[in-house]
C-alpha cells in the first residue's frame, strides 16, 4: 500500500470515528461506500496498523459512552435546591469507578462523597 493511499484511509478512517460519535449505529462499509473508498482496501489498512473494526467501534463508543448527559450539576448539602430529588446520577470516583443512582437527593450524595475522602 504506498503512502497516498494510506493517508486516505486514515483520514477517512478519522472522519468515521467523529461520524460514529454523532451516529453510533454507522456501519464502516457503508461509511467507505458513501465516501467511494475502497471497502477491502480499508480493511487491509486496519489490519496493517494492528486493530480491527470491532477494536475501532468500542474504543470510540466507551469514550463517549458517558458525554451525552444532560446537565452538570455542581452541589453541596446546603445549596440552594438541595432539597430537589436527582435522577439517574452518575459519578465516577478517582480510581475510576463509576456509582450510578437511580434516585437520590443532594444529601444522601454529598453523604456518599464525604464518606469516600
Amino acid at each position: 500500500m504506498n503512502m497516498a493511499s494510506k493517508d486516505k484511509y486514515k483520514s477517512l478512517l478519522e472522519r468515521y470515528k467523529q461520524a460514529l460519535i454523532k451516529n453510533p449505529k454507522l456501519n464502516l462499509s457503508a461509511y467507505c461506500r458513501l465516501n467511494g473508498v475502497s471497502v477491502s482496501g480499508m480493511h487491509h489498512y486496519i489490519e496493517d496498523i494492528g486493530q480491527s473494526v470491532k477494536s475501532i467501534r468500542d474504543a470510540v463508543l466507551k469514550a463517549t459512552e458517558h458525554q451525552n448527559c444532560e446537565a452538570f450539576v455542581p452541589f453541596t448539602a446546603d445549596s440552594p435546591h438541595s432539597d430537589i430529588d436527582r435522577a439517574d446520577v452518575t459519578i465516577q470516583l478517582p480510581n475510576g469507578t463509576l456509582v450510578s443512582v437511580s434516585h437520590c437527593d443532594a444529601g444522601i450524595i454529598t453523604a456518599m462523597l464525604n464518606a469516600l475522602k
